[in-house]
C-alpha cells in the first residue's frame, strides 16, 4: 500500500490505498455529504473529482505540499431503491426521447411507483461537462 494525500471540496486526508484511483474512492466513501446536501430527495448519479498526489516524506516532523497531483474523476450511479418488501422491480418502459446530442427516457416501476431516468447526455456537477450517462431515481408523489 502506498501513501497518498487526497483533496476534494477543500479537504485533505491521507490515505493508504494500492492506487491512485483507490485512494480517490476510499476520500469519497470517508466524506460523503461534505459541502453537499445530505438530504436528497432524488437518487442521482454523483460526479466527483478527486485530487491524488503521493504523499511526501515527512521533513522535521512536517509534510510538505507535493507539486504533482493527479486529477481522479469518479462516477457513481444510484442503486435503485427498494421496492415493495419481499418484491423486485418491473420496469415498465416510457418513451424515449431526444435533447442535447442524446436520448433520453423514464422508466416506471408498475410494482412501486419508482421513476427511473437515464440519459446518454447529462451533466457533470462538478465541471459542467455534458454527455456523460446519468441516472436518477424518483419516489412516487
Amino acid at each position: 500500500m502506498t501513501l497518498y494525500l487526497a483533496e476534494c471540496y477543500d479537504h485533505v486526508e491521507e490515505i493508504r490505498a494500492v492506487s491512485p484511483e483507490a485512494a480517490a474512492e476510499a476520500w469519497i466513501r470517508r466524506n460523503r455529504g461534505r459541502n453537499r446536501d445530505s438530504r436528497p430527495t432524488t437518487l442521482r448519479t454523483e460526479f466527483w473529482n478527486v485530487r491524488v498526489a503521493l504523499a511526501p516524506r515527512k521533513v522535521g516532523g512536517k509534510r510538505p505540499w507535493p507539486s504533482d497531483w493527479e486529477d481522479i474523476d469518479i462516477v457513481q450511479h444510484p442503486k435503485p431503491p427498494p421496492c415493495r418488501p419481499g418484491k423486485k422491480h418491473t420496469w415498465k418502459h416510457g418513451p424515449v426521447g431526444h435533447h442535447g446530442g442524446g436520448i433520453a427516457y423514464t422508466d416506471t416501476c408498475s410494482r412501486c411507483g419508482v421513476e427511473k431516468f437515464w440519459t446518454n447526455w447529462g451533466q457533470n456537477s462538478e465541471d459542467g461537462s455534458e454527455g456523460h450517462e446519468l441516472v436518477e431515481y424518483t419516489a412516487p408523489a
